[in-house]
């Protein structure tokens, strides 16, 4: 798998090949491809929302080895330039600051530094 085939599959989990004057090094073009063959913003959204919403992680993990031609700064670089792209990664809806806080919430709120602990 090339760097392009992998950036697909990670947004998408399919294996697709773009053609060779597409790359995600161009992520405008390289969401125009996506979009051209089936994958634009709605249905990017509606597959990341499947994914994490069945606890799993997206994008999908893709190995060193199937991605060995970049190292993995510059293959997360590339990647969320092509998720910023695409506006997938944009919020759907406002954020509930109302909300009562989830359980990792209050993990976090519980944390304390060690250097503000007193009396130790």
């Amino acid at each position: 798998m090339n760097i392009d085939e992998a950036i697909a599959f990670a947004l998408t989990g399919e294996v697709l090949t773009p053609p060779m004057n597409v790359s995600a090094q161009s992520a405008a073009e390289f969401v125009a491809w996506l979009a051209d063959v089936g994958w634009d913003m709605s249905r990017l959204r509606a597959q990341r929302a499947q994914t994490t919403s069945a606890g799993k992680a997206w994008p999908y993990p893709v190995a060193a080895a199937e991605r060995s031609q970049v190292g993995a700064a510059q293959w997360f670089a590339i990647l969320r330039g092509v998720v910023a792209a695409s506006g997938v990664n944009e919020l759907s809806g406002p954020i509930n600051s109302s909300a009562p806080p989830t359980a990792a919430d209050l993990r976090l709120l519980a944390e304390v530094p060690p250097h503000h602990v007193h009396g130790v």
